[in-house]
């Protein structure tokens, strides 16, 4: 009986590992790029987020009815915090309802491209589309009135959104809603304090008072 035995040099041993573990990370690398960041679901069902000109932005927004500008009235930069106020939270609420996720982008800087609507139902007042994107995918954005007292909501318009328009503040110039707010006087406290004066400055003088000393 013959025996015939074959040893493998550790020089093919390690190279054949080395296009084993080559392999599992490039498919590991195309299964992420074409997974949950190239799409999203809303309540209109699934909408593609990959964006890398001017004409796929207004196709972005045209999925969901808008017609718009040919061309952004402004880009920004817009730095996402790292913590998230209130303001923040609820405006990621809103970006959470249609699929996304900005907490996922703390810290990182992206892009606020501003589109203006020029279809929104019984709008008389400006209405703007606002797309945060980094790395040409959509991560973020709104509707939005620029009005004191407009509305926001997400990408998706619902009939009834004109005559309860949503609490949420419209975007400010960052990008994202701001968490600053006005503080201003009283108007009884500054009442009071003029009052006070006035009476003070016509108060009549006592006459058992007695009168300073003159050197």
């Amino acid at each position: 009986m013959f025996i015939v035995s074959l040893k493998a040099s550790k020089k093919k041993i390690w190279a054949a590992v080395a296009i084993v573990v080559i392999l599992v990370a490039g498919c590991f690398l195309v299964l992420n790029k074409g997974g949950d960041d190239t799409t999203a679901t809303c309540a209109i069902g699934e909408y593609n987020l990959v964006v890398t000109d001017n004409a796929s932005r207004i196709d972005f927004l045209a999925q969901f009815g808008w017609e718009t500008s040919p061309e952004p009235v402004e880009i920004t930069e817009v730095m996402i915090p790292v913590d998230f106020n209130d303001t923040y939270r609820e405006y990621n609420n809103i970006q959470i309802a249609q699929g996304l996720d900005l907490s996922k982008y703390a810290g990182k800087t992206c892009k606020r491209w501003t589109y203006e609507i020029t279809n929104y139902p019984g709008a008389e007042k400006t209405v703007r589309a606002n797309l945060l994107i980094l790395n040409d995918r959509v991560i973020g954005g709104d509707i939005c009135s620029v009005q004191m007292d407009g509305f926001l909501h997400g990408f998706v318009y619902e009939k009834g959104m004109l005559e309860q328009p949503s609490s949420q503040p419209a975007t400010e110039s960052s990008g994202l809603p701001s968490s600053s707010e006005v503080q201003s006087v009283p108007e009884e406290t500054s009442s009071v304090a003029v009052e006070s004066s006035t009476e003070r400055e016509t108060l009549a003088p006592d006459p058992e008072m007695p009168e300073a000393p003159v050197d």
